[in-house]
């Protein structure tokens, strides 16, 4: 849900990276998402992540203002 926000409103990211010993992240990358589809106030994003490294990763979302 976006509030008072259409999905053009706002830049929905992929965040990822790996972690460190902390949990923190480190050497972030991050990918926007597409806009697919909306139906009663729920918004649905998509977009693809391929992991070309082994290790401990974390990843969110993050929703920015477009």
């Amino acid at each position: 849900m976006l509030g008072g926000l259409e999905p053009a409103d706002v830049q929905v990211e992929f965040y990822t990276g790996h972690l460190n010993s902390q949990q923190d992240f480190i050497g972030t990358q991050t990918q926007p998402l597409t806009h697919r589809s909306s139906r009663d106030g729920t918004h649905i994003f998509e977009g693809t992540f391929s992991c070309t490294a082994s290790g401990s990763y974390g990843y969110t979302l993050r929703v920015l203002p477009a």
